[in-house]
């Protein structure tokens, strides 16, 4: 069952700020051990814990390419909280080789 979190809805205002961040050098993310989407994990200064923001990147399609040629979608973006649980990642890439790649379409993988 869902239910309204305020924690939540409260971070998810500085999303557009964390996701204009990415685009820097030394900016690493994650892939998810589900191998679909990538995690970018930061601190933000209103809550102890790190927050996960979890995303698709992908080729835009050929309606949108003259506006764009990458589509980042958020897909959850929540604190670690009080869960011990941490998600699963595997090896990590830097935010801008993702993007030349995903743009390239070459492979995405990160090494283990």
């Amino acid at each position: 069952m869902r239910v309204f979190c305020p924690v939540r809805y409260r971070l998810s205002h500085g999303l557009p700020a964390h996701i204009a961040a990415l685009n820097n050098p030394g900016v690493r993310v994650w892939e998810t051990a589900r191998e679909r989407n990538w995690c970018h994990t930061l601190r933000v200064e209103s809550i102890p814990d790190p927050y996960y923001v979890f995303f698709d990147l992908a080729r835009a399609t050929a309606a949108l390419r003259h506006r764009q040629e990458l589509r980042l979608t958020v897909e959850s973006a929540y604190p670690q909280g009080s869960s011990t649980t941490w998600p699963r990642l595997n090896g990590s890439m830097a935010f801008q080789l993702l993007c030349g790649k995903v743009f390239l379409g070459e492979r995405t993988h990160t090494r283990r």
